[in-house]
């Protein structure tokens, strides 16, 4: 693990720091800054490595039987169940990308999808509308169970009041007043039903700065008659006098992980 940086204070004195005092013998106090190299936690600073083995052991047998003792929700009572109305908002999911495949229907015809995991999808914490926006009520739902050892006291508070293990994502859904559930309520990729059209947003993949070939799919120059050094430049793209208004220029630029939305496609099958 990479040691973060951090500041710690210290209480310090004019002679600590090299100065004379002032008229009387005055010396006002002081603070000192000093940056050293260290953790939000204390799993690399209090235990050996033979500790370390054991509460690794340890720890991962708690947080399997957590997360079984929360895969049928009916095990806890659940909060009142109301009927769906047309334009209600439920919940939605955290899953891990897997690749993707080709599937065929009975017709013969060809689809690629996108295979998506739901791991360890639970939900963590409800807010009221009138702490939220005061516009609709929110729930934060997490996926995906990751070591505790490197996480601030105060972030694992938040996981224990739900009763489930830190999760590596979460992401706050805004639902309606019939789709709220229980903290602690576990989340299936039965979720959604196969043919169901969903939204789905995901992160890119940061491919750095490219050029306008690449970033904007431009065509590009000719390979000869003259060209030099010139087959991937963008050469002349707006009319003069040239000027660029924000966010209209197709320039070379960094192509960063960003957040991108797909909508309404469709929910081809799920395990």
């Amino acid at each position: 693990m990479a040691a973060g940086l951090a500041w710690r204070m210290f209480p310090a004195r004019c002679g600590l720091l090299g100065r004379s005092c002032a008229v009387n013998g005055s010396c006002p106090s002081s603070v000192l800054l000093v940056r050293y190299s260290g953790t939000s936690t204390w799993w690399d600073e209090h235990l050996s490595e033979e500790n370390k083995q054991y509460v690794k052991q340890l720890t991962a047998q708690e947080y399997n039987s957590m997360t079984a003792s929360k895969l049928c929700p009916l095990k806890d009572e659940p909060w009142p169940i109301k009927p769906w109305e047309p334009g209600s908002n439920r919940v939605g999911l955290i899953a891990v990308k897997l690749g993707m495949m080709p599937i065929w229907t009975k017709s013969g015809e060809k689809h690629a999808v996108t295979m998506l995991q739901v791991q360890d999808c639970h939900v963590i914490k409800f807010t009221s509308k009138e702490d939220a926006d005061g516009k609709s009520a929110t729930l934060t739902v997490g996926g995906k169970n990751i070591s505790p050892f490197y996480k601030p006291e105060s972030v694992l508070e938040f996981y224990r009041e739900a009763g489930v293990p830190p999760k590596q994502k979460i992401s706050i859904f805004k639902v309606s007043e019939n789709a709220i559930l229980k903290p602690g309520t576990p989340l299936y990729a039965a979720h959604f039903r196969p043919g169901q059209y969903v939204d789905v947003t995901a992160k890119t993949i940061g491919k750095g700065f490219q050029g306008v070939m690449k970033r904007w799919g431009y065509k590009g120059q000719p390979a000869s008659h003259g060209q030099t050094k010139t087959h991937r430049r963008p050469g002349e793209n707006l009319p003069f006098p040239t000027y660029f208004a924000d966010g209209d220029e197709e320039l070379p630029e960094d192509l960063f992980d960003e957040e991108i939305f797909q909508f309404n496609e469709p929910s081809v099958t799920y395990s």
